[in-house]
């Protein structure tokens, strides 16, 4: 018995002991200096040009470390209120959230050395009060397929915010030879906004509007709303090509 004893109390120390060394090692590894991002791949895309489609974009590594992103990316760290960069990682404000993120960036990077046919590791869409203007991501890989597994894994982490990316009246006029108020229509329209709502921004009555719908319709070939809208915002006329500002 007292064998028993002495051998129960010989397994409680082991044990108490592997937990404090465990302890130990646990808190020195979030204690410890965070560690650099890896080198920029030598064909790292020009992020900043996809500024002029309304993309924003960032390159981070598999540990979610930012090597680089676009202005619009950048703007939307420096905002804060969804994502943002802590110790150089790119982090959601979301717990939830931000544990997802980093699983799909750790996703994307494993596929690209070990799936050739991926394409993405998955797409996320980020909290907020209202859904219809939730950002939502892409992660993808990159490099899309790695010269071999001693090459550093990265991924593309593709940001599209719903308010910024609008129809633009110009490009509406030059692709369908639209009349100004007909282009007003077609873009609010394209937002999701009823007719009525419609004609009471623009400050015309609703048959005006229902007359602009139907040259509208006339010019674009389309026939329902639905028709028009879905046409509309697979076109060219949502992406942004106004200068960019200097951050």
């Amino acid at each position: 018995m007292v064998a028993a004893d002495n051998d129960t109390g010989n397994l409680v120390d082991f044990v108490t002991g592997f937990c404090d060394v465990l302890g130990e090692m646990i808190a020195r590894q979030w204690s410890a200096p965070v560690v650099p991002p890896s080198p920029a791949p030598e064909a790292a895309p020009s992020l900043d040009a996809l500024d002029l489609v309304g993309i924003s974009a960032i390159l981070v590594d598999d540990c979610g470390l930012i090597v680089s992103a676009n202005a619009s990316a950048r703007a939307i760290l420096r905002d804060g209120s969804q994502l943002g960069e802590a110790e150089g990682r790119l982090i959601a404000r979301d717990r939830c959230v931000g544990v997802r993120l980093a699983s799909l960036i750790r996703d994307a990077a494993w596929r690209n050395g070990h799936d050739r046919d991926a394409t993405h590791a998955g797409a996320l869409e980020l909290s907020g009060s209202d859904r219809a203007e939730a950002p939502t991501l892409l992660i993808t890989p990159y490099p899309p397929q790695r010269a071999d597994a001693t090459t550093p894994a990265f991924a593309l982490v593709y940001i599209r915010m719903p308010s910024r990316h609008v129809l633009s009246t110009k490009l509406l006029r030059d692709l369908y030879g639209l009349t100004a108020a007909q282009a007003a229509v077609a873009e609010r329209l394209a937002t999701g906004a009823t007719l009525e709502a419609v004609a009471e921004a623009l400050d015309i009555s609703l048959h005006t509007a229902r007359s602009h719908l139907r040259q509208v319709f006339a010019k674009t070939g389309t026939a329902r709303q639905s028709q028009l809208v879905s046409m509309l915002l697979r076109g060219v006329a949502t992406l942004d090509i106004a200068p960019l500002r200097p951050a």
